[in-house]
C-alpha cells in the first residue's frame, strides 16, 4: 500500500498543479444538472439514473486557484469508499499535493441508483464519461483531467480515456 500511495503522490506532482480551486454553490451546482451539498458529496446523471460522488478539493485551495483533479473508478462490486479505504488515502494524498479528485459510484453500485443487474462495461464507461465532462467544466480545473481505476475500473478508466482521447484526458493510472 506505501509503494501505491507514493506512486500516486508521484501521479499528483507530475500533473503540474496552476493553484487551487473555489468550492462551487450548491445552487450553481444544481443549474447545472449537478447536486452539492457543504461535504463534498454531489450526485449528477449517469447513463442509469444520478451517481453519488464526494469531491476532494486541495487542501491549500484559495477563491480563483486552478488545480488538475483525478477522476477515481472503482472496481465491480466495490464503491467510492471501499476498496480497503484505498480511495479515501489516494483523495487525502492528492490534496496533500494540490490535485483535486472525484470518487463516484457507477450505476448499481453503492448510493448511485440503478440495479447492479443492469450495469454494463458500456454504461459503466458512460458513467464514467459524464464524470469526466462535470470535473472539466469546473471553474476552478485547469484543464487537467485524469483517470485512475482499480480491477474493472481500470478497464473502464483505460475504455474512457481511449474514446475521450489526449485532448480531454491528461493521464490514466491503472491499478490491478
Amino acid at each position: 500500500m506505501r509503494n501505491v500511495l507514493f506512486a500516486i503522490v508521484l501521479f499528483a506532482a507530475s500533473c503540474a498543479c496552476a493553484a487551487n480551486p473555489v468550492v462551487q454553490s450548491a445552487s450553481a451546482a444544481e443549474a447545472a444538472g449537478s447536486r452539492v451539498d457543504p461535504e463534498g458529496t454531489f450526485t449528477l446523471p449517469g447513463s442509469k439514473g444520478r451517481l453519488s460522488a464526494l469531491l476532494k478539493l486541495p487542501d491549500d485551495m484559495r477563491p480563483g486557484d486552478r488545480c488538475p483533479i483525478a477522476v477515481l473508478c472503482h472496481g465491480f462490486g466495490a464503491d467510492k469508499c471501499a476498496q480497503g479505504g484505498m480511495f479515501c488515502d489516494f483523495a487525502v494524498a492528492l490534496a496533500r499535493v494540490g490535485v483535486a479528485s472525484v470518487r463516484f459510484d457507477f450505476n448499481g453500485h453503492g448510493e448511485s441508483e440503478g440495479a447492479l443487474r443492469d450495469m454494463t462495461v458500456l454504461n459503466e464507461i458512460e458513467d464514467a464519461k459524464r464524470v469526466v465532462e462535470w470535473a472539466a467544466s469546473r471553474p476552478w480545473c485547469n484543464g487537467k483531467v485524469s483517470l485512475l481505476g482499480h480491477s474493472q475500473g481500470g478497464v473502464v478508466a483505460a475504455m474512457a480515456a481511449g474514446e475521450l482521447g489526449a485532448e480531454k484526458i491528461a493521464r490514466v493510472v491503472l491499478l490491478a
